[in-house]
């Protein structure tokens, strides 16, 4: 797989940064996340593979809505 763009992911209460890598071998995409809530009781890593667009709108609806429970981990 080939890096992408690695971005900054900024959605509170959790930032970080993201990382997509491009697969051209089985077509895939996978997005790589690195996270932490405001007062980074926790670190989220979150990895989602993705084969066609509806995958894609999937792992974009995972990382709008993801929340973790650190207490709990």
């Amino acid at each position: 797989c080939d890096a992408g763009a690695r971005q900054d992911f900024d959605r509170p209460p959790y930032s970080g940064k993201i990382q997509t890598w491009n697969c051209s071998g089985d077509g895939s995409t996978i997005f790589k996340l690195g996270a932490v809530p405001e007062g980074r009781e926790c670190v989220i890593v979150l990895q989602v593979k993705t084969y066609s667009e509806a995958d894609r709108e999937a792992a974009q609806h995972i990382l709008d809505t993801f929340d973790a429970d650190c207490e709990r981990i």
